[in-house]
């Protein structure tokens, strides 16, 4: 397995943001409004500012901390740059301790690389700590990938690179990314259940309004914008005690994640050289930085009539899809883990795309006896959290694997789960790693080709 899998597990953040012009308005909350009324406003305001912005360069410092139940203190940071520019140009530089990743594109191509150690400096971002700068031996050789540029900006934050930056986790990753999007109202209340006006508070000498976000889980986020001026972001915290416990032992009585936002500049024009790409030292270019080897033993052969047991109750054949449809199951899943409910909304947009092109999409969740029932509710908890929220069914179907079945049909020996691609004459025609950054697009890319008759 390459180790870019160990990058994807880092904890580490990027960060970015976003504003109109000059001059604006000040950012005043409706009178005789209630909280969620007032912060329902502020958002709309600064997700319209955001949307009209042209250009954007910001710097993003992000600091985690966590406390031990034997009261011990853990702390992770790391530095972004971020300059954008519509329709699709970004230039994302981060740093990670001794991890350096990025993202840059200059609207025809787009190169991702990560390196060890850190490059010498990154712009805006100060100096790279002395003890970065020594390669230490058997550290990874520095990498980088080629692409055809995404048409805009939202596409390009949902690149692999910065997936696995995320470990699956939207708070490693800058809340800012969220402005860029095309739709930055939709997205600012993605996985929102509760939104709160807490007041007019000063944030490092200047006055910001400060709203609090929440969602099912338990997790809230509170966001101070600029109360004078261009409503930028200057900070934003994610409180995270509510998935200690189930999900991460061992059990920290602390956590939280603060991004702070500053160096703004706004609708000026980027430096000649903000979105060329130049690999460090020593990288070697490859064809994907996330790829892993792996052997499906039934691909290019008949799939067997399998039986796949769906969360909701009852069992479906694999032979009722023959001749009529194509399938995609991707197994090993553990919905149960909020840090999975990304893939579940991936695979669930897949579903919905190729719906009317005969394609159906299995999501299998493994079980582990000890505690299968409890891990079939909360499985059934994030299912039904994802319908809500959409306000529309789940396309893709949700099944378990509580004997290891499929996991073992289609990944033999291997310890990662697999997503398989089978024709309508039951052969299977891709196979790749499920736990991977970048599945969704590896999934559409096999589908069109099986499609396409290829």
């Amino acid at each position: 397995m390459r180790k870019t899998l160990c990058y994807a597990l880092i904890i580490g953040a990027a960060c970015c943001t976003t504003s109109p012009t000059r001059g604006a308005d000040k950012t005043s909350p409706p009178t005789a409004a209630s909280p969620t009324e007032t912060a329902r406003e502020l958002v709309r305001h600064c997700a319209d500012y955001y949307k009209r912005l042209a250009s954007l360069e910001v710097r993003c410092d992000w600091h985690e901390r966590t406390v031990g139940a034997d009261g011990k203190l853990s702390e992770n940071k790391s530095s972004t740059t971020i300059a954008a520019e519509r329709p699709n140009r970004v230039a994302l530089r981060s740093n990670w301790g001794d991890f350096g990743y990025g993202l840059i594109c200059d609207g025809k191509q787009a190169f991702s690389y990560h390196e060890f150690p850190v490059p010498q400096a990154i712009a805006g971002a100060g100096p790279v700590p002395t003890q970065a700068k020594v390669p230490q031996q058997n550290q990874p050789t520095p990498e980088y990938m080629e692409e055809v540029a995404p048409g805009s900006l939202q596409e390009l934050t949902e690149s692999p690179i910065i997936a696995s930056a995320s470990a699956g986790l939207w708070a490693n990753l800058p809340f800012a990314l969220r402005l860029l999007a095309d739709d930055p109202g939709a997205s600012l209340l993605e996985e929102v259940n509760s939104l709160t006006y807490i007041g007019r508070e000063q944030l490092d000498g200047i006055p910001t309004h400060r709203i609090r976000f929440a969602d099912d889980l338990g997790i809230t986020w509170d966001v101070w914008i600029a109360a004078d001026g261009d409503p930028v972001v200057k900070q934003v915290t994610v409180d995270l005690k509510s998935l200690t416990g189930i999900y991460i032992p061992p059990i920290p009585t602390s956590w939280t994640i603060t991004q702070k936002y500053t160096e703004w500049k706004l609708n000026r024009p980027a430096a000649r050289d903000a979105f060329v790409f130049t690999p460090a030292h020593g990288s070697q270019k490859v064809a994907d930085l996330f790829a892993v080897p792996m052997e499906c033993p039934l691909l290019g052969k008949k799939c067997p009539n399998l039986a796949i047991k769906l969360l909701d109750g009852g069992t479906m054949r694999l032979e009722k899809h023959l001749h009529r449809e194509i399938v995609v199951i991707v197994s090993q899943l553990d919905l149960a883990n909020p840090f999975l409910r990304p893939l579940l909304n991936a695979l669930d947009q897949l579903a919905k795309q190729y719906r009317d092109r005969q394609v159906v999409i299995y999501a299998v969740n493994n079980e582990f006896d000890s505690t299968i029932e409890l891990r079939k509710a909360l499985a059934r908890q994030a299912v039904d959290a994802y319908r809500k929220k959409h306000q529309t069914p789940l396309d893709v179907l949700v099944a378990i694997d509580e004997v290891k079945q499929i996991w073992r049909t289609f990944c033999g020996e291997d310890l990662i789960g697999s997503a398989v691609v089978i024709d309508k004459e039951g052969i299977v025609r891709a196979c790749e790693a499920s736990g991977i950054p970048g599945l969704k697009r590896r999934l559409k890319r096999d589908l069109d080709a099986v499609l396409a008759g290829k």
